[in-house]
């Protein structure tokens, strides 16, 4: 068996490859081992995941979230948010709950979600910022996710790990680059945005493939409500907004069946009138949720 990114054997590998980052809350989506080999998945740990993990953006909403490290810790290291007795959470696009120990006022209720709110315009401001290392972990994730949607049958990674439709970013995301490729970022929902209307849960991360009937095809994954869409064949984005604008900027990931395989028909027919050798695989199913 060889991997997916360099090409050398892995069938020796004793790593499992997390295609979204376990320390940003994923601990079911992965790829058996030697799909991804131990170098290549410790240079993903070190050199993409790890910059992007450490930022101070994403360390005060893993703080936030209370999401757990590798080791089973959560970071305490900022006095803002969710330290102490009281904390807010936006479940909604316009609800918060507020969980508190002591009597409060109408007025000290306003005063929390008005400080929330601003902690919540300054990080998302930053987390939707342009940034390499988001690019490569988009462009990491989308070549492993493909295969996670396959069932990871050794003909899905040797198609993937060898064919040229896959080249560029497969090299992208295992080799620096100082350029970015080019991706989608916007928010959706909230981050704290319930998991089928239970409060008391929150949607991780939920992922999906858009294909176009121009013959791109693009990696979407939402994570604690902001969406990030990657072109998987080149730098480019334009027919993703090009359907947004023309679908009322919806997320792909809510499609119905129905839609979703008039995509896939769309696309099939565009691509089949070329030389291109392209596998299609059933993901009429609805897109992973966590």
């Amino acid at each position: 068996m060889k991997c997916i990114f360099c090409g050398q054997e892995s069938s020796y590998s004793k790593s499992i490859e997390h295609i979204v980052p376990e320390s940003f809350g994923n601990k079911t989506a992965f790829l058996r081992k030697g799909i991804v080999c131990d170098k290549c998945n410790n240079y993903f740990a070190r050199k993409v995941e790890q910059p992007f993990l450490e930022s101070e953006t994403v360390r005060v909403l893993r703080q936030e979230l209370e999401l757990e490290n590798k080791r089973g810790k959560i970071i305490k290291d900022y006095t803002y948010p969710r330290i102490g007795k009281e904390y807010v959470q936006q479940v909604g696009e316009n609800t918060c709950m507020i969980y508190t120990k002591e009597d409060k006022t109408e007025s000290d209720l306003a005063a929390a979600v008005a400080e929330y709110n601003i902690y919540c315009g300054n990080t998302d401001k930053r987390l939707l910022e342009e940034n390499i290392f988001v690019s490569r972990l988009l462009a990491k994730m989308a070549v492993e996710y493909f295969i996670y949607r396959c069932g990871g049958e050794d003909d899905v990674c040797e198609y993937v790990g060898s064919d040229e439709i896959f080249k560029s970013i497969r090299e992208y995301a295992r080799y620096e680059s100082r350029k970015i490729w080019k991706y989608n970022a916007r928010r959706i929902y909230a981050r704290h945005t319930a998991y089928d209307g239970d409060p008391f849960t929150a949607i991780n991360w939920e992922a999906d493939l858009l294909f176009l009937g121009n013959g791109e095809v693009y990696f979407v994954i939402a994570m604690y409500g902001i969406e990030y869409a990657i072109n998987m064949g080149g730098s480019y984005i334009d027919g993703y907004k090009y359907w947004l604008e023309n679908n009322n900027f919806r997320s792909p990931l809510y499609l119905s069946p129905q839609e979703k395989q008039k995509l896939l028909m769309d696309y099939y027919r565009k691509i089949s009138t070329t030389t291109e050798k392209v596998m299609i695989y059933d993901f009429h199913k609805n897109g992973e949720r966590q």
